[in-house]
């Protein structure tokens, strides 16, 4: 079950999560959800666009996912299996929606809720 609840930008974790993925950061906008997306499309569209980051924390590798526009950036992945991404990683997204920032959202597999809960 789905399961997506905002959480507390003071949080020493969660400081520590965006300022690791996106250290220009300035909102208090955070959300924590069990989806993981399949798709990663990040582009711009009618000004609007996710940036997504895989991060680990134990070891704070931060692996930036490449825009991919399919028509300028065809050979740029665009897809992930949520079953093969690793226990210990997160996917963390960054969101502008119409020109506005919505915030960041940390999509966490379900046995790990728990720890950011």
């Amino acid at each position: 079950m789905e399961e997506t609840k905002k959480i507390s930008y003071a949080d020493p974790r969660i400081k520590e999560i965006i300022n690791a993925c996106f250290p220009d950061y300035r909102g208090r906008k955070v959300r924590v959800t069990n989806y993981i997306p399949s798709r990663l499309d990040s582009w711009w569209d009618g000004g609007t666009r996710d940036f997504f980051v895989f991060y680990q924390p134990q070891t704070r590798k931060v692996f930036h996912v490449h825009s991919n526009h399919p028509f300028f950036e065809p050979n740029q992945p665009k897809t992930v299996n949520p079953e093969t991404i690793p226990e210990d990683v997160l996917l963390v997204k960054h969101t502008i929606f119409c020109g506005r920032d919505i915030g960041i959202t940390i999509h966490i597999k379900q046995e790990q809720m728990k720890l950011l809960g």
